[in-house]
């Protein structure tokens, strides 16, 4: 007798815990982008949304929470309950970039749970529409001789290590004036108060009728863009972009990680989003919740190396 309560007792766990599984999600999502609204991140999430509803059966709620070079956001999304209701984008090379570069940093590579990866995007380094740049060779003779100046997100970010890299390899000179958020640097050189900027491929093809992308940091050319050069055919091996992660507070519970992995690599193959993704130019770089973390920590490792070597902030 007690040995068929105990086998009951054990089936109506095992019934209960199927059964919480089943239940997620009781209640909306709340989906933090660290960034501005009109961004790569906000876009590529926007995309996603309507797909990762379907396969999860509930409700995602974006929330934009910009400022820091995503530091705020991600903040939020470490400091949540990790309850499987408070997910995020915990983008690269931000994310290791706010732990390595900051001195108390207000969260580090283990205040997350790394879900998975759908797409990633590479740099543009953009002039505006009929400013005096219209290659990338003509840019780099005229900062040779006096600066250029350069917009950025923040010191640290792609678009700052990029340039950075072509000073070092060429000469040239930029004046760097840090614009917090990728729209406000793209506005600032479309609206002609700046000359040049390193922005996304994909909100660089976005808006190619009023910039004119000079040259991009990959290892081959953009088939949104595909009559600009790449950095690494004229002679200098740059590349650089960012991976757009989805994370969530570290510590969540196995099945409701295992849920969301299987509904992100789900979305990841749906024709629909595919075809949406690239349209809108991003690049589709699917991993896993295992093969995300490991590319975390690969660059984080590879960024430190870099921060030991050469301090890219200086006191």
């Amino acid at each position: 007798m007690r040995y068929c309560a105990l086998v009951l007792a054990l089936a109506l766990a095992g019934g209960a815990a199927t059964a919480a599984l089943a239940e997620y999600p009781e209640k909306p999502i709340t989906f933090i982008v660290p960034f501005a609204p009109g961004g790569g991140a906000d876009v590529g999430v926007r995309i996603m949304e309507p797909f990762m509803e379907k396969c999860l059966g509930g409700e995602l709620v974006v929330v934009d929470k910009p400022g820091a070079g995503g530091a705020i956001g991600m903040f939020d999304i470490a400091n949540a309950a990790p309850d499987g209701y408070t997910l995020g984008s915990i983008i690269t090379p931000n994310l290791p970039v706010n732990t390595i570069a900051t001195e108390n940093p207000r969260f580090t590579m283990d205040s997350f749970d790394y879900l998975a990866n759908l797409v990633g995007t590479r740099v543009a380094i953009s002039a505006g529409k009929g400013g005096r740049f219209t290659t990338i060779q003509q840019l780099i003779e005229t900062a040779k001789e006096k600066p250029v100046q350069a917009a950025i997100t923040q010191p640290g970010a792609d678009d700052h290590l990029v340039l950075l890299r072509l000073l070092q390899e060429t000469g040239a000179k930029f004046d760097f004036i840090p614009m917090v958020e990728s729209p406000l640097a793209r506005n600032a050189v479309m609206g002609g108060h700046v000359e040049i900027l390193g922005l996304s491929v994909t909100e660089s093809a976005n808006f190619k009728d009023q910039l004119q992308t000079l040259a991009i940091a990959g290892s081959e050319r953009f088939a949104g863009l595909p009559d600009v050069p790449t950095l690494k055919e004229l002679g200098w091996d740059i590349t650089a972009g960012n991976t757009f992660l989805m994370g969530a507070p570290a510590g969540l519970p196995a099945d409701i990680k295992a849920k969301l992995d299987q509904c992100f690599q789900t979305v990841a193959q749906d024709p629909e989003y595919r075809k949406q993704i690239t349209e809108r130019n991003f690049i589709l770089t699917p991993m896993n919740a295992a093969e995300t973390e490991a590319f975390a920590r690969g660059e984080y490792e590879a960024l430190k190396k870099l921060w030991d070597q050469d301090p890219w902030i200086k006191d």
